[in-house]
């Protein structure tokens, strides 16, 4: 099941505009009278208008990139609205997510989820006394360790070349 932190619906956009155009088309034929969007941020008629006017500049011989442009902008700030409407409601509506993303024609980018912190205390063999580790080190580095009871006054203690370190003579109970 996905949560709402991890879902970031994306378009799988094509590079040219002939390939854009087909893409705003077939996204407004998923999303056209689909339960799933009752009233899309962007009309689908809209989208439709702003897809035939980017296809009269292109078929214009006259040279009207700056229109074409603004015109295949249009397209896509329509379909970006899109789809952060789609995001929006798959959201809502976890359970049925990946369906309401994917009947809308768009696809779901996962992210992983918080890694494991990059450093760790752990309990240390004595009472009074914690190991530090570093994970994902790496090679040849050195290590510079500081603790502190009170949260003032810092005390270094040796540096290492290995990526844990132990510390006692700690008050057990304490953080």
């Amino acid at each position: 099941m996905l949560t709402t932190r991890t879902l970031k619906v994306i378009l799988n956009a094509p590079r040219s505009i002939g390939h854009d155009i087909l893409f705003a088309r077939f996204i407004a034929s998923r999303m056209q009278g689909n339960p799933y969007f009752p009233a899309p941020t962007v009309p689908i008629a809209t989208l439709l208008a702003h897809i035939e006017a980017l296809e009269v500049q292109i078929l214009s011989r006259r040279d009207v990139s700056k229109a074409r442009d603004s015109a295949l902008l249009a397209v896509k700030a329509d379909l970006d609205m899109l789809a952060m409407y789609v995001q929006t409601l798959a959201g809502e509506r976890m359970l049925d997510s990946e369906a309401i993303v994917a009947s809308a024609g768009m696809s779901i980018k996962r992210f992983p989820g918080p890694g494991k912190p990059p450093f760790v205390v752990k309990q240390g063999k004595l009472s009074g006394s914690v190991k530090l580790v570093v994970r994902d080190s790496g090679r040849n580095r050195t290590f510079y360790w500081q603790y502190s009871s009170d949260g003032a006054t810092w005390i270094d203690r040796e540096e290492t070349v290995v990526a844990h370190a132990e510390i006692s003579g700690l008050t057990p109970g304490r953080q």
